[in-house]
This record gives C-alpha cells, structure tokens and sequence, in this order.
C-alpha cells in the first residue's frame, strides 16, 4: 500500500508545483504512472530479500521477468507524459517584428528578424529567434520559410530545442506588413517520454521474446499438438 500512499501524494501536489492548481487529469495520470513504476520498483527489490549474492540473483531471473519489469514501466513513462503534454503544452501564434519578444511558459522568445539563406535547391527566409530563461540563454532557433527551385513550391522548416523534459518548437510563417512575419511558437513539456515509453515497451517485448524458456517451449508444444 505504501508505493499507492506515495504515488497519490505526489500526484496531487505535483499540479499545484508544476502548474496553477489542481488538475484532476494530471493527478489521476500522475498518481497512476508513479504507481505502476513504484510497484515494478518495490516488486524488483523484494526479489533480492534473503539473498547473499546480488549478482547471482540477477542471473537466475528470465529474460521474461526483465522484460515485463521494463514494459511495465515503459506503459507508466508514456502515460506520465500524455498527461503533462496535452494538460500543459502551450502555443502561441504572433505578428513579430524585429525585437520583439514574448514569453511563453516562462520562456522568453525574441525575434532578432531574417535574412535570406540558399541552399541546395532552394532559397529561404531565415528567422533568428533567441529563447532566454531566467536570464540565461536556452537556445538560437533557426526556424526557415524555403522556396523550392523545382515547381517553386513553399515549404516551412520549423525548428526545434529538445530535451528529456521539454521541446521548445519555433515555426515561420508568412511575411506581414512593415517586416513583421508570422510566427508560431510552441512549449511541450515531456513529450520525449512519448518516445521513451515506447522505446521501453519495444525494448520489453524483445526481451521477453528473447528468453530461452518460450523459444524451447514452441517445439514441445508442436510435438504434443501432432
């Protein structure tokens, strides 16, 4: 019961900390991811009691039981990040002229103008967008609008400051009046974990295909069927 005590805690101070106030989604996403990975955690440690050689122990569990440890909690990471992506991703679409800024999820975005780039079969408007947080630089994106020699078509080439725990997404639009462009800006929090979670089922799933108890086991289920 404890890991449940613990995951309900934290999943209902965790929107207050992170966001505005309680969010009965985050708190029931919250609450739900940390107590699947809570309970594979407390499940893994048990297997350990009594034991004198950690390693050994290692050794002796199947590839089977590695694999739905690590499904498991790759079902928790993708849910932990659905939940925060789609409850607290922000967007914003602006007329910027050169200097301007705005802020966005405490992020300030600044719009240092463009200047046109060629490249392989194409020229382009590229924008210089410098992102600051707290007062330190986070990062330069380059996001570009390209024109492409072959049928002159328009295409947008966003740019993207990714890490594991945001991705910070810049877009350029259509050019305004007075130098002013269009530009879209996006904060989404977690959304790696998507990638992540993913990663861990598939990684599970192989894990558990690879253990030596179900490849030895479908012959001698084939020579009981004949």
């Amino acid at each position: 019961w404890k890991p449940a005590v613990l995951s309900i805690l934290i999943g209902l101070g965790f929107p207050f900390i992170y966001g505005n106030g309680f969010d009965a989604r985050v708190f029931l996403g919250i609450s739900v991811g940390l107590w699947i990975i809570s309970t594979v955690g407390t499940e893994f440690i048990g297997k350990f009691r009594n034991t004198q050689s950690i390693t050994n122990r290692l050794r002796q569990l199947p590839l089977s039981y590695y694999g739905m440890m690590v499904a498991h909690v790759g079902v928790a990471v993708t849910a932990i990040g659905i939940t925060l992506v789609t409850s607290y991703s922000e967007e914003r679409d602006m007329s910027m002229h050169k200097g301007d800024t705005v802020e966005i999820a405490g992020y300030q975005f600044t719009f240092q103008g463009t200047h046109v780039v060629k490249g392989a079969n194409y020229m382009a408007d590229q924008a210089t967008i410098e992102v600051v947080e707290d007062g330190q630089p986070v990062a330069t994106l380059r996001p570009e609008k390209r024109r492409y020699n072959v049928k002159n078509a328009m295409m947008t080439e966003a740019d993207i400051d990714a890490s594991l725990f945001r991705d910070l997404y810049v877009a350029l639009g259509e050019p305004l009046e007075q130098g002013a462009w269009a530009v879209r800006m996006h904060y989404k929090p977690y959304v790696r974990w998507l990638w992540l979670g993913g990663i861990l089922m598939a990684l599970g799933g192989l894990l558990t295909v690879a253990d030596k108890r179900y490849r030895q086991s479908s012959p001698n289920q084939e020579a009981r069927h004949a």
